[in-house]
C-alpha cells in the first residue's frame, strides 16, 4: 500500500483495454489479441497564453506462436501498431523471430531477431517545464535487433546456478535521446541513425535459504551516425562502455529471527557527457548495504538500508581538447550527462508486512 502526490502544471489521463486469446496443443502455443490505448495531456504553461490539450489513440494487434520441445524452442510473432494524433494516422509493423536448441543437458543456445517501434512519450514531446525541454517534431523510434548466446543452468540438491552469455547488435533510426543544449537544459532530439553493439554476461546462484547472489557485466559500444559533423562517428552521450553489478546476500537464523545482510556494488567506466565526445565521464563506483530482520513465523520485515556509501559530491572531469597552461581536469558536481545531480550517501528505515 502506498500514497504519493505529484505536483505538475499538466494533467495526464491514460487508459486502455486489452484482450488475449490463448490456445495450447501439446508443445504448440498460440496467442492472439488486440490492445486499445488512449492518452491525453492537458498542458498549462505559466509563460504561455491559454491551455492546450493533446490526445493520442493507439491500436495494437498481434499474434504469437511458440513451440516448446524437449530439445528445441522456437517462437514467431507479428505486430501491427496504428496510432492517431492531431488528426493524422500512422502505421508501423513489428515482429520477432527466435529459436533455441539444447546442446547438452545444462546448455541451451538461443538467437533472436526483432523489428520494433517506439512512439515519443508526452514528456519527450512537451517537456516538464523545467530542465527537460520538449520537442513537438519528434519522429517515432524504429529499431532492428539481433542477439544470440548461451544459457546455462545447474542444480545440486538445494543449490541452483544459472548463467547467460550473449552478444547483441541494434540499429536504431530516429533514436530519441536527450541532448543538453545549455548548462542546465536538455532537449529530446532524433538521431538519424545510431548503432549499439555489446556483450552481456550474467551469473546467479542460490544455496537454499542460506546464500544468494548475482553478477552482471555489460560491454557496450555505440556510434552516432548523425549528419551533424561534430557528432558523426562519436559514441552516444551518457552510455558507459563498461557496467558491472554485484549483489550478495547471506542469510542466517538467530533464535526465532532470520537476519539477512546484503551488499551491492555497481560500477560504470567509459562514456562521455556530450555528443562531441569532449567531456569524458569519470569512473563511477557505488556501494550499498542493507540488513533485514524477519520473524521466522511472521510476515513483518524490518530493514536498515544504506545507499551510495562513501559517494563524493564532486569529481574531476577531463578537459578535451587540452588547454596549454591549464589543468587537464577540473572539478564538477557529480551528475549524469543531463546535469541532474546523482544522489549522495543516504540511509533508510523500512517496516513492511504482507497482508
Amino acid at each position: 500500500m502506498g500514497v504519493g502526490v505529484q505536483d505538475d502544471t499538466s494533467t495526464l489521463l491514460r487508459g486502455g483495454v486489452r484482450a488475449l486469446l490463448r490456445y495450447r496443443s501439446g508443445a504448440h502455443n498460440f496467442a492472439l489479441g488486440p490492445r486499445l490505448r488512449f492518452e491525453q495531456v492537458h498542458l498549462r504553461r505559466m509563460l504561455q497564453e491559454g491551455d492546450k490539450t493533446y490526445r493520442r489513440d493507439q491500436v495494437t494487434l498481434g499474434g504469437r506462436y511458440r513451440y516448446d520441445g524437449a530439445a528445441l524452442f522456437a517462437q514467431a510473432s507479428l505486430l501491427g501498431l496504428a496510432f492517431w494524433e492531431r488528426g493524422e494516422g500512422r502505421f508501423f509493423p513489428g515482429g520477432r523471430l527466435g529459436a533455441g536448441v539444447r546442446l547438452l543437458k545444462e546448455f541451451r543456445f538461443m538467437a533472436n531477431a526483432s523489428l520494433a517501434v517506439r512512439i515519443p512519450s508526452f514528456l519527450e514531446r512537451f517537456g516538464d517545464t523545467g530542465a527537460l525541454k520538449g520537442n513537438d517534431a519528434l519522429e517515432p523510434e524504429r529499431s532492428r535487433s539481433l542477439d544470440g548466446g548461451l544459457q546455462w543452468e545447474r542444480r545440486w540438491v538445494r543449490a541452483r546456478f544459472r548463467g547467460r552469455l550473449a552478444v547483441f547488435h541494434r540499429r536504431v533510426e530516429d533514436l530519441i535521446q536527450y541532448i543538453p543544449n545549455s548548462q542546465f537544459v536538455a532537449r529530446a532530439e532524433n538521431i538519424s541513425y545510431a548503432s549499439l553493439t555489446g556483450t552481456e554476461l550474467s551469473l546467479a546462484g542460490r544455496l537454499g535459504r542460506t546464500l544468494k547472489g548475482r553478477l552482471s557485466y555489460t560491454w557496450l559500444t555505440t556510434t552516432n551516425h548523425s549528419k551533424l559533423p561534430y557528432q558523426e562517428g562519436n559514441p552516444l552521450a551518457g552510455r558507459p562502455v563498461h557496467a558491472l553489478f554485484v549483489h550478495i546476500a547471506p542469510s542466517l537464523s538467530l533464535g526465532r529471527v532470520r537476519i539477512t545482510p546484503s551488499y551491492s556494488f555497481s560500477g560504470q567506466w567509459g562514456g562521455n557527457f556530450d555528443t562531441a565526445a569532449r567531456r569524458p565521464m569519470p569512473s563511477r563506483v557505488f556501494h550499498s548495504a542493507a540488513v533485514s530482520f524477519r520473524p521466522r513465523s511472521g510476515s513483518v520485515n524490518f530493514a536498515l538500508i544504506f545507499k551510495n556509501i562513501g559517494m563524493r559530491s564532486y569529481e574531476m572531469v577531463e578537459r578535451l581538447p587540452a588547454v596549454t597552461g591549464q589543468s587537464p581536469t577540473y572539478p564538477q558536481a557529480v551528475a549524469n550527462y543531463l546535469g541532474y545531480p546523482i544522489p549522495g550517501f543516504s540511509w533508510y528505515v523500512s517496516l513492511s508486512t504482507k497482508l
